[in-house]
């Protein structure tokens, strides 16, 4: 007897494998897109960090001296934050070293808290030291 054509099994098969197929690619798309939300989040909190650290630098001794040991970052002083869900930002300011026997060297460490689309807290943190006259000595 000759057969012509595809049988109902084997048709059925074919769109199990393709089903198969098509949500193994839905998946893996919807996975990447996660990562990549997430590499955004993480770069755009290392831009917010690195701006808050330029900004200090670039501030006189005693403007640094004025800011005190912490203080909070907000959206109207670095647009950048608002792109973060749920996003908290600090800067803490400390003598270096910590026994505070140099009164010419600072720690700055810049705190970018934000949540993910998975509904984890992440942070991200970077540290500088300043001194008082910069680089010259």
């Amino acid at each position: 007897m000759n057969k012509s054509g595809f049988g109902l099994v084997e048709v059925m098969l074919a769109v199990v494998i393709a089903g198969i197929s098509f949500c193994g690619i839905y998946v893996m798309s919807i996975q990447s897109l996660r990562i990549l939300r997430m590499a955004q989040n993480e770069a755009q909190s290392l831009q917010v960090a690195q701006h808050e650290l330029e900004k200090i630098r670039s501030s006189s001794w005693s403007a640094i001296l004025a800011m005190g040991s912490s203080y909070s970052i907000s959206a109207s002083n670095n647009p950048a934050l608002s792109q973060l869900a749920g996003y908290s930002a600090k800067v803490e300011i400390n003598s270096f070293p910590p026994a505070g026997t140099n009164n010419n060297m600072r720690t700055v460490t810049v705190y970018v808290s934000w949540w993910d689309p998975a509904g984890l807290r992440i942070t991200n943190s970077m540290t500088s030291l300043v001194a008082r006259k910069g680089m010259l000595k």
